[in-house]
């Protein structure tokens, strides 16, 4: 599964590099906090690497370790020149800008296509992986364009959040709850890749977000069944 597979990188990589970059991701704020499942691998990851070997990104806003911290803490085990890390972090912040950019783009540019669309909801770190391909292959196979939760700006998917109203104090449920809000008039289904170890699952099941007269499908993203994607296709209007 998708922690497996994480755990085993580590166990490659640990005689192949100097450093491994460990993210510990609490929250980003009092009301914006994210899954901390990961938090509770990390244990078992300083376990398989030396002390020396991890670097640490803690984001845990309530605590003031944000990025610019974060990566100055970073950059210092690695080199003491402080202008040279806040040269390479100033550069970093402009290409992560310019990267969300190109993809919300090019989101915007597949919303404006013919074709029939599917609205993919998860975790940053699944839709924008290989772990999905599968599905997203079989969509595009059929002329289906998959939209994905995470390629809306920010901003847009925190606002149409809003209109959801439920509390939710949780970054990634917000994102996906906004997009949805987002792209409901544009979709003809959603499909909710699952991640059976998150919390966030039960929780967005326990809503009465997807109650209505849309297309739903969960997948388990370490069982992605075929013959349930082509079943929930040919219900599309």
């Amino acid at each position: 599964n998708l922690y497996n597979s994480y755990l085993n990188c580590i166990e490659e990589l640990k005689d192949k590099c100097d450093y491994v970059l460990v993210s510990y991701a609490f929250d980003y704020g009092e009301n914006n906090k994210v899954c901390i499942i990961l938090n509770g691998m990390n244990r078992t990851i300083n376990n398989i690497l030396t002390k020396k070997q991890i670097l640490e990104f803690k984001i845990k806003y309530t605590k003031f370790n944000i990025e610019f911290i974060t990566m100055l803490k970073i950059g210092l085990k690695i080199t003491k020149n402080i202008p040279k890390i806040i040269y390479s972090y100033v550069l970093a912040e402009k290409k992560q800008k310019q990267y969300n950019k190109n993809k919300e783009n090019y989101q915007k540019h597949l919303v404006d296509k013919p074709n029939k669309k599917i609205l993919i909801m998860s975790h940053f770190y699944i839709v924008e992986s290989d772990i999905i391909n599968e599905t997203i292959n079989i969509l595009k196979d059929k002329e289906i364009i998959p939209l994905l939760s995470s390629n809306l700006n920010q901003k847009i998917a925190y606002d149409y959040s809003k209109y959801y109203n439920e509390e939710t104090g949780n970054k990634y449920i917000k994102e996906m709850i906004g997009a949805y809000y987002y792209y409901q008039h544009i979709v003809s289904g959603v499909i909710y890749m699952s991640n059976k170890q998150c919390k966030i699952d039960s929780i967005l099941k326990n809503t009465s977000l997807f109650k209505n007269n849309i297309p739903f499908l969960e997948m388990d993203i370490n069982n992605q069944d075929r013959n349930a994607l082509e079943n929930f296709i040919k219900k599309l209007k």
